[in-house]
């Protein structure tokens, strides 16, 4: 089998609405705290009624490919849709995501169509990073992102009761990456996390800077780093489900956090 992936007209929304309501579909989404009147927890799924077609095409679907993609998986030889693959743009990173229907998983399929996925990403658009989510419990989804030179963060990104989820981020492919779009995109990366950090992070730079160190390098120190996590513990921004949860956590756990993504994700990817 081949596939192509194409986006959707409208009159094709009704496979994406049967899709949301499968709970085998949709299994890889019970569970969280999802903030959207028609998520159901117990299911993972979603009640995408047509009422709310024509708002997720103009919030979604009609922005450009520099913001986001869209697309059903569809089987070259026979014509269906076997799933869907997206991505969205937010800061430095394209966030992705696939899913087939649940009677053809586990035929390669995945395997095809994330490389389509990611040539659209580094085509369509300028980040430097294709990144997703993935539970740990979630074996073939691991195994398929390892496959393709995903790197998985040591620490779960997003914590809830007894689920983890997990940050795996793949670098843009290029021989020489330009270490001044690291730089901006850690700092990106800091600010979201941290939103208070931004004078701090700015008198860390231009000390790099008068030191002559290469730009991207790591220059705080990592007690600097886990006050600014004690300090933004109670903030908000970012992820709402990931302060959410952090809300909770110890100070220690807190400091862990912060210092280890700081350390591994500004200007330490490889």
């Amino acid at each position: 089998m081949s596939f192509v992936l194409r986006t959707p007209t409208r009159e094709e929304f009704s496979v994406r609405q049967a899709w949301l309501a499968d709970p085998e579909m949709m299994s890889f989404n019970a569970g969280w705290p999802i903030d959207n009147d028609s998520y159901d927890r117990e299911t993972g799924c979603f009640d995408w009624s047509e009422d709310r077609w024509d708002d997720w095409i103009e919030r979604r679907l009609s922005l450009p490919g520099d913001v986001q993609g869209y697309f059903y998986v569809i089987d070259e030889g026979s014509g269906e849709p076997v799933g869907h693959a997206h991505y969205m743009v937010n800061g430095n990173w394209a966030e992705i995501g696939l899913n087939t229907v649940p009677r053809l998983r586990r035929q390669g399929i995945a395997s095809q169509v994330l490389p389509l996925l990611l040539e659209r990403v580094w085509r369509d658009t300028s980040v430097d990073f294709a990144m997703n989510l993935i539970e740990q419990s979630q074996q073939a989804a691991v195994a398929l992102h390892e496959k393709f030179g995903f790197e998985c963060s040591k620490e779960p990104y997003m914590v809830f009761e007894d689920k983890r989820s997990f940050l795996w981020l793949l670098p843009r492919p290029t021989k020489d990456f330009d270490q001044s779009r690291r730089l901006e995109w850690g700092r990106d990366l800091l600010l979201r996390v941290v939103p208070n950090a931004e004078s701090w992070l700015d008198s860390t730079v231009s000390r790099e800077r008068e030191e002559g160190l290469a730009p991207g390098r790591w220059g705080g120190t990592l007690a600097e780093v886990a006050e600014l996590g004690k300090r933004a513990a109670g903030v908000t921004g970012g992820s709402p489900t990931r302060m959410a949860v952090t809300s909770r956590w110890t100070d220690e756990q807190r400091e862990e956090l912060y210092v280890y993504e700081v350390k591994r994700f500004y200007g330490q990817i490889r």
